[in-house]
């Protein structure tokens, strides 16, 4: 299958069981397959603009002639009467801090069916937690705003898709530098689950360094 399905169950697969040397099966069956399309995509060539489809991302590579995702550490302060850098804080007031960060686009596609009866779900592991922090864009009585999602305890959050929603967009921060015991190395998942337990058919990831920022 080269796209992703109209409907659930669009597609036919028919197995035949056969014994050896005989010409006629014991058994058949038909399975029923039905494809989506997931994947979560950043600026790999560090041009400002997010990268569809990027591959290999298990070979980004690290220094200034490497390539992969960079996440700035937000380490300013966009507000003079704040408290605190805004990597301490879990709040996006601004347009300033909205600018140094990163976007993460989740791209999903297939049956509305299929995404209303599993949650999508964004998630990092425990040990990045404290790394990174990411931000949705939520619209509310017609205004924006952006919720802090992941980060900051958050290892997992269930996106909300609206029905025939194609993209979802994040904005990622880093909190951390690297250092003799973090590499610079964090990584997020886009999985589709049943809403109980297990995963279903698919689950994607991209990485990103973290890097400092210019002033």
């Amino acid at each position: 299958m080269d796209a992703p399905s109209d409907q659930v169950d669009d597609e036919k697969i028919r197995v035949s069981y056969y014994e050896c040397n005989d010409k006629v099966p014991i058994a058949k069956a038909i399975l029923h397959i039905t494809c989506i399309e997931m994947s979560l995509d950043a600026d790999i060539n560090r041009l400002g603009m997010v990268t569809r489809g990027g591959k290999q991302k298990d070979q980004w590579t690290w220094e200034p002639d490497g390539k992969g995702a960079i996440l700035l550490v937000n380490c300013d302060r966009d507000n003079p009467t704040a408290n605190e850098e805004d990597n301490k804080d879990t709040k996006l007031t601004s347009k300033q801090d909205l600018q140094d960060m990163s976007r993460m686009i989740l791209t999903t596609q297939g049956p509305n069916e299929v995404f209303a009866n599993y949650q999508l779900t964004l998630h990092i592991s425990k040990a990045d937690c404290d790394k990174v922090g990411v931000f949705y864009a939520q619209d509310k009585k017609e205004q924006r705003y952006y919720k802090h999602v992941l980060g900051s305890e958050k290892i997992s959050y269930h996106v909300k898709r609206n029905l025939g929603q194609v993209e979802s967009i994040f904005y990622v921060e880093g909190l951390k530098f690297p250092d003799i015991d973090f590499s610079g190395l964090v990584t997020f998942h886009a999985s589709l689950l049943e809403p109980a337990k297990k995963v279903w058919r698919t689950s994607k990831r991209t990485w990103g360094r973290v890097g400092k920022k210019h002033l």
